[in-house]
């Protein structure tokens, strides 16, 4: 875990206004104002993102490979301080729109017209959190939150009450996942000793609806579950850590007990040893790992999708075992090597059959590594990071190892030609992996692919500007061209273009 404490802003209002363009990819405006008034701060926080879409097969031109859509957030906290303490109230808002093509017959014409499909995801999420902070004295702090969030999806039907060309459309509900959280964490120093206990309370739930069209008793589509009613999991969590130093060996241990709706309490402990040594710091860090099944994972009863995919409400629990060892340098920020194996008992899967997909615990899997980092300055003008990743694995079958590049490795190298300015040169390598096709179940490989980026970066007065290109030798998947692959990529990026951003800070 990495903690970041920035300098507190001590002016009374700030206002921040940044315009990001990487078309096809994305646009991104974004604006936020910071208030102050004796003991109250407000801030408000608006971005809003577009992309027109595009496609990389160029065989299916109304079908893309990323779909036309638009999202934007809105944020609003509050905080009043007191004098050992505050008390923030959070609101987010988020909606997101995607816009699918189809080609109807027009009557009046009697030509094909390209018109908006018949249903067009929306998305909807609504969160609210209460969090109060509060210093008891130098060795003893405590933290109380509350947070709810709902989340909606749904469709947009522009032919809902009457057949193209007339458009008069509706947007009907499709899912409502939920989720509420109560957290209480102590913090108190006793001796050489920091302890850390806490209890969180979560409570889930997922309601699927069936959309009906206008007649009342068409299926537009249907609940991925059986029925409309509610399913709901509780989880319960009872936490406590000591953080201390002996014989200059610095120790952190701990233990989580987890209980679900459905599982009995469970166990999940820790532990992280670090022993420094001349420049470097060697670390030793064990954990074990506890996933329950999702509430579609259990209740999935979708007949609708092709194939069909079918829950188990038997699935137990994931548990896994990981252990790393690293090495840190104590001269170099972010440079070390880790070496880690990750055991996977009971694993959460999907089977595929003759009748659909079904969600099973597979057998064992054991996933382990390498991670390096090096960052290392040069001189007063340059500097290089690289972040090398290998990962491999075992297992019975080859499904459950799909989706794993062997080697990943990304470089950076900045040159600081002037005080406020530097240009930087990135790059992106991820060799080849296997994946399963979503349908058939039949193995395919995906290639590597190598993108690398130019970017300038310059500061005037309160004036932030990047400025550059990306993917400057216009590498595109070539499984792209392929009819048969479905538009399974390795990587979706949309090739060489041009990229800049401008933030202005008053």
């Amino acid at each position: 875990v990495i903690n970041i404490i920035t300098k507190k802003n001590k002016a009374k209002s700030n206002v921040s206004l940044s315009y990001n363009h990487d078309l096809p990819n994305i646009q991104t405006l974004s604006f936020g104002i910071g208030l102050k008034y004796n003991r109250f701060q407000y801030k408000l926080h608006l971005n809003g993102n577009s992309s027109p879409g595009y496609d990389l097969t160029k065989f299916s031109p109304l079908s893309k490979t990323v779909e036309e859509n638009s999202y934007y957030n809105v944020s609003n906290q509050v905080k009043y301080v007191f004098e050992n303490g505050d008390l923030t109230y959070i609101n987010k808002f988020y909606q997101k729109e995607i816009n699918r093509y189809a080609s109807i017959f027009n009557i009046n014409t009697l030509e094909y017209d390209t018109v908006l499909h018949q249903q067009n995801p929306r998305y909807y999420d609504y969160f609210n959190s209460l969090n109060l902070k509060h210093r008891i004295n130098d060795k003893l702090n405590y933290e109380l939150s509350l947070a709810h969030e709902v989340y909606n999806k749904s469709f947009y039907f522009p032919y809902y009450y009457s057949p193209y060309p007339q458009a008069s459309g509706e947007i009907k509900t499709g899912s409502i996942p939920g989720r509420t959280d109560l957290k209480f964490q102590l913090r108190s120093i006793v001796g050489e000793h920091f302890i850390n206990f806490g209890i969180d309370v979560s409570k889930e739930t997922y309601q699927s609806l069936d959309i009906l069209g206008s007649d009342g008793s068409t299926v537009e589509d249907e609940s991925v579950f059986s029925d409309e009613y509610i399913r709901e999991v509780d989880e319960y969590s009872i936490f406590i850590s000591d953080k201390f130093i002996f014989k200059n060996i610095d120790f952190v241990l701990g233990n989580r007990f987890t209980k679900y709706s459905n599982y009995n309490w469970y166990p999940v402990p820790f532990l992280s040893i670090r022993y420094p040594l001349n420049n470097y710091n060697f670390r030793v860090n064990c954990s074990r790992g506890y996933r329950v099944p999702g509430l579609k994972e259990m209740f999935y009863n979708f007949l609708g999708h092709s194939p069909a995919i079918f829950g188990n409400p038997n699935l137990k629990p994931s548990l896994s075992n990981h252990i790393s060892l690293s090495m840190e340098s104590r001269l170099l920020d972010n440079s070390y090597i880790e070496f880690y194996i990750n055991d996977i008992y009971d694993m959460i899967s999907i089977n595929t059959q003759d009748d659909g997909m079904y969600y099973v615990n597979s057998d064992n899997v054991t996933l382990f590594g390498i991670n390096a980092s090096i960052n290392r300055i040069v001189n007063k003008y340059f500097e290089v990071n690289l972040l090398y990743s290998n990962t491999s694995g075992n297992a019975n079958s080859e499904y459950l190892l799909e989706g794993i590049s062997a080697h990943a490795l990304n470089s950076k190298l900045s040159w600081n030609f002037h005080d406020n300015y530097s240009l930087i040169i990135s790059n992106q390598y991820s060799s080849s992996k296997n994946i399963v096709m979503f349908d058939s179940g039949e193995k395919t490989k995906l290639d590597g692919y190598n993108i690398s980026n130019l970017i300038l970066i310059g500061k005037w007065k309160k004036i932030n500007i990047k400025l550059g290109m990306k993917n400057i030798f216009n590498y595109l998947d070539p499984r792209r061209l392929d009819s048969n692959s479905n538009e399974y990529l390795n990587t979706v990026d949309p090739g060489r273009r041009l990229y800049f951003n401008i933030g202005i800070l008053y």
